[in-house]
């Protein structure tokens, strides 16, 4: 009976430790996605829009290999043109990259 108690709490902890790790990860891709706006309104652009986002394909959509998360962005520039832009992120202490 010690066992199969035991074996519960182990996986019991596994499981727990497996819903906090994905919680903080979603929270994270939360605030980089706000980055990725704010990144792009510093830069000039108005009525930026996230158009896709790509959490585990990053590096497949024009993001480096040290990229978590990227998206894809729609804004206006200063000049008036709707620009279409990839901005690229880590999950905490990386900055944002804009790409064209």
């Amino acid at each position: 009976m010690r066992k199969v108690l035991s074996k519960i709490a182990v996986w019991g902890m596994l499981i727990g430790i497996i819903v906090v790790i994905g919680y903080g990860t979603h929270l994270s891709y939360g605030y980089a996605r706000e980055k990725a706006v704010y990144a792009a309104t510093a830069m000039g652009f108005k009525d930026v829009k996230v158009l896709a986002t790509h959490y585990v394909t990053a590096s497949m959509h024009g993001c480096s290999d040290s990229d978590n998360v990227g998206f894809k962005l729609e804004g206006t520039n200063p000049a008036g043109q709707r620009i279409k832009m990839q901005a690229c992120s880590g999950l905490v202490f990386k900055g944002v990259t804009i790409r064209f």
